[in-house]
């Protein structure tokens, strides 16, 4: 950081502190120090014990006292950091304050502002930073309080509850909750034409026969190579869930028809192609994929996963290996919806050739709730 970036950054520090300041009175303030210490225990020896940081600066912003603590966050010596400014030691210790990023997170109360910071380094580090101005006379600022807490700890197992609250233990891909509110978003959105996002449930067939025969174990090993094949078949803005057993759920956002009928059939094809060994022998298990496009005519995230339900369950009851998309706008005589096949296995000679659902299934208890 240059000299003129690094003298922007400290009055922009300072004018945080002065809106969050307490109007200062006319009558001179106490010196530091003195009442209220055991004899023989100077203040400088209290500070210097703190287990956070304490960093006084001047008027200019130039470092004239730091405690230990303070030298470990910033990982320099009291030699190194007297007579530094403040905001260029912080950007040596890998924490930037000049840019507005920076200062999203400030907050002011009682008379300090607090900023949370993080380094940019390959071991990321959070930083707890508080700032109170100093004024000993009527004359103006003298310098500022610096108090640093290194939140790193507290940061990570903060991450850690989040990730495990919203993804599936055993894959790590998103889970009920984490596709319930993705989902939920998506509705509210809406598309340019051609670029609608699209829901597809996943349904592995044969994989009771692969659990059954080579215990529990392989059947998680499966369900974790699936995840893989997931992944590697889906874009980046994209959700992949496990909803639980051997269902998945693909969240196609902005993909439109077209480009979410070829991510589909990639991954039913991936997953034909796929084999387990175990000591039983090689196992194979394939895909049933129902698939909606998630129009304006469809409002909740109940809504669309029962018609992805709809289209996933006619698939495997044609044979399974297959990708089946619902539509929305016809109806059979019957009065089931119709849903459309995209590829997979050759057709069931024996099945309606119009592709209409025959029978159906109770609905609202096979769709996986989404808390």
């Amino acid at each position: 950081m240059n000299t003129e970036q690094s003298s922007l950054a400290h009055r922009r520090v300072r004018r945080y502190c002065s809106v969050a300041t307490r109007p200062r009175s006319s009558s001179p303030r106490p010196a530091l120090g003195g009442q209220g210490i055991p004899p023989g225990l100077q203040l400088a020896q209290i500070v210097g014990r703190l287990s956070h940081g304490i960093v006084i600066t001047d008027a200019s912003g130039k470092i004239v006292y730091c405690n230990a603590s303070a030298q470990t966050i910033l990982g320099a010596g009291s030699t190194e950091l007297l007579s530094c400014s403040i905001v260029d030691t912080l950007v040596a210790a890998g924490y930037d304050l000049s840019g507005d990023e920076a200062f999203k997170t400030a907050s002011r109360r009682d008379g300090q502002f607090t900023i949370q910071l993080e380094s940019q380094g390959v071991e990321r580090r959070a930083l707890e930073l508080k700032v109170a101005l100093l004024s000993q006379s009527s004359d103006g600022i003298n310098g500022e309080l610096y108090e640093l807490r290194d939140v790193s700890v507290a940061q990570q197992r903060t991450r850690q509850l989040i990730y495990e609250a919203t993804h599936d233990p055993l894959t790590g891909l998103a889970n009920r909750r984490a596709l319930s509110e993705r989902l939920s978003q998506t509705l509210q959105w809406e598309p340019e034409p051609g670029a609608e996002s699209v829901l597809a449930i996943l349904d592995l067939d044969g994989f009771k026969r692969v659990n059954d025969s080579c215990g529990h174990l392989a059947g998680d090993a499966v369900l974790c190579d699936i995840a893989g094949i997931l992944q590697a078949n889906t874009r980046k803005a994209d959700i992949v869930a496990r909803l639980g057993g051997d269902e998945f759920v693909l969240l196609l956002v902005g993909s439109g028809r077209r480009e979410a009928t070829k991510i589909l059939q990639a991954v039913c094809d991936d997953i034909s192609e796929y084999r387990y060994q175990h000591a039983s022998g090689e196992h194979r298990v394939t895909a049933s994929v129902g698939g909606v496009l998630l129009d304006a005519g469809i409002e909740e995230v109940s809504q669309a996963l029962q018609r992805a339900d709809e289209a996933c369950y006619r698939a495997k009851s044609d044979g399974g290996e297959r990708v089946m998309f619902f539509r929305q706008a016809e109806t059979s005589a019957a009065g089931g919806q119709v849903v459309e096949r995209c590829g997979g296995a050759p057709e069931d000679p024996h099945s309606s050739r119009d592709g209409r659902l025959g029978r159906t299934r109770d609905i609202r208890r096979d769709v996986p709730r989404v808390a």
